[in-house]
């Protein structure tokens, strides 16, 4: 479980897809991994793609969260 015994060692990187309207979703998505002790790391949308799969690389997230709003 992604959840039980976490430590601030963990990490998880958060970000937006590119086109998406919005962070928010990515924003609560990444305070619910704060609440229960991960540090957190936001992306900027602009970095997706190669820039962030570098970060990727560089910071080894425990979790990624990409957050993907879905239209009609």
């Amino acid at each position: 479980h992604l959840f039980i015994g976490c430590n601030s060692q963990r990490l998880a990187m958060v970000i937006a897809a590119p086109d998406d309207r919005h962070d928010m979703g990515a924003r609560i998505a990444g305070a619910f991994f704060e609440i229960y002790g991960w540090r957190v790391a936001y992306s900027c949308r602009s970095l997706f793609g190669n820039s962030f799969l570098d970060k990727v690389k560089k910071d080894m997230p425990d979790v990624i969260l990409i957050w993907v709003t879905m239209s009609d």
